[in-house]
C-alpha cells in the first residue's frame, strides 16, 4: 500500500492515496504507522477534525510520542489556536530537541502569536537540523523579506537554488536587495517576467 500511496501523492492524486490508505486503516486500525500516515493525509486535505481524532487517540495511549505532538501542533495552528500549538511542539522538542519539523512548526505558531525573534530562531534551528527541508528555507526567506535582511536572502535563495536547481524558487525575488522608504521594484509584465532594465528601484508613484 505504501508504494501506491507514495504514487498517489506524487502525482498529485491525494484523493486516491487518501483512499488508498483509509482503506487500509479500516483493515488494519492498529497498525500505528498506518494510522500515522493516515492522519498525514487527512491533514493535507485539510480534514482537521478527523485527523484530530485519530491523532488524539495515539497520545491516549502514548503522550510522549513525538510525531503525533508535532501533528497536534499543526493542527492546532491550523485551527487558529496557536499558542496551544506552541506548547504542543515544545514538548515535541522535549523529547528530541534535534527535530527538524518540530522546529519549523513551532517557528510558523511562534509567528502566528506575533513572536517574530524566537520565530527566526526556531526556523534557523529547522534549516540546522533538516537542511534539505525546503519549506524551512522559503520561511526563512519570508522572514528576510519583512527584515529587509539582504544576507539571510541570499543564504536561502542559495539553499533553494542547491534544493531544487531547476526550479524558480530562490529567484529572482529573493536575490533583491530591499528598495529604500519611497520605492519599489517595477511591477513584473510580459506573462510574470519583469522587463530586462527593470534592474533598480524606482520612487513610488
Amino acid at each position: 500500500y505504501r508504494l501506491l500511496t507514495a504514487y498517489y501523492v506524487a502525482v498529485g492524486e491525494h484523493d486516491k492515496a487518501l483512499a488508498e490508505i483509509a482503506s487500509v486503516y479500516e483493515e488494519h486500525p492498529k497498525d500505528l504507522a498506518v494510522k500515522k500516515g493516515y492522519i498525514a493525509l487527512l491533514l493535507t486535505k485539510n480534514k482537521v477534525a478527523e485527523a484530530t481524532k485519530l491523532n488524539d487517540e495515539i497520545l491516549e495511549a502514548n503522550a510522549k510520542d513525538v510525531d503525533a505532538l508535532i501533528t497536534r501542533g499543526r493542527l492546532l495552528n491550523r485551527s487558529g489556536n496557536p499558542k496551544e500549538a506552541v506548547q504542543a511542539l515544545e514538548n515535541a522538542l522535549k523529547q528530541e530537541p534535534d527535530n527538524g519539523a518540530a522546529h519549523f512548526y513551532l517557528g510558523l505558531a511562534l509567528g502566528q502569536i506575533g513572536d517574530a525573534g524566537r520565530a527566526e530562531t526556531e526556523l534557523r534551528a529547522a534549516a540546522q537540523h533538516s537542511p534539505n527541508m525546503i519549506e524551512v528555507h522559503e520561511a526563512l526567506a519570508a522572514v528576510a523579506t519583512r527584515k529587509g535582511d539582504v544576507n539571510l536572502l541570499l543564504e536561502s535563495a542559495e539553499h533553494l537554488i542547491k534544493l531544487e536547481p531547476f526550479s524558480a524558487r530562490g529567484t529572482p525575488t529573493p536575490l533583491r536587495r530591499p528598495c529604500p522608504p519611497g520605492h519599489a521594484w517595477p511591477i513584473a509584465r510580459r506573462g510574470g517576467r519583469a522587463r530586462s532594465s527593470a534592474r533598480r528601484c524606482r520612487r513610488r508613484a
